[in-house]
This record gives structure tokens, C-alpha cells and sequence, in this order.
């Protein structure tokens, strides 16, 4: 697959997810990886648009990680059921 279609296919994957009347202007895409003998996480690596200026490709990837530390902190604050409460 080339870059182009990439950045075709997610566009269109973007655009049934929040919409066709939302305009995409710039994206990054990160994937976990992990070592293929131990199954042990080995890091990430991620995928930018090419002519995006570096300051905002690091600015998105600021913010996804500013979202997983408020989802990580929601998750903490939840109140949580005792284990042996089924209902």
C-alpha cells in the first residue's frame, strides 16, 4: 500500500467516524508494538502526513497522549463494584 492510499483509506475510515461534514486537515496514526518470540512490548511507532510541519504532528501526538491520561484518570476515579457482586 502507498502513502497515498493509506492517507485515502483513513481519510474515508475518519470521515464515517465523525462525519463527512468535518473537515480532516492533518492526522497521525500510532501502533503499539511488541517483540514477535516473547510477545513482550517493544514500543510504538507511528505514521504522520509527510507535509504536516513537525510541531504539529508533535502536537497531535500531545494531545492523544493528554486523552489516555484523562481516560486513565477517569478510569481510577470510578467507583468500583466489589468482585463478588455479579448484578
Amino acid at each position: 500500500m502507498t502513502e497515498n492510499e493509506f492517507e485515502e483509506a483513513l481519510r474515508d475510515y475518519l470521515s464515517a467516524e465523525i462525519g463527512e461534514d468535518q473537515l480532516i486537515t492533518n492526522w497521525v496514526v500510532v501502533a503499539a508494538t511488541v517483540d514477535p518470540e516473547t510477545g513482550e512490548e517493544a514500543g510504538f511507532t507511528y505514521s504522520g502526513n509527510d507535509a504536516a510541519p513537525i510541531h504539529l504532528r508533535l502536537g497531535l501526538l500531545q494531545t492523544v497522549i493528554n486523552d489516555m491520561n484523562n481516560v486513565a484518570l477517569l478510569n481510577v476515579l470510578r467507583p468500583r463494584r466489589p468482585r463478588g457482586d455479579a448484578s
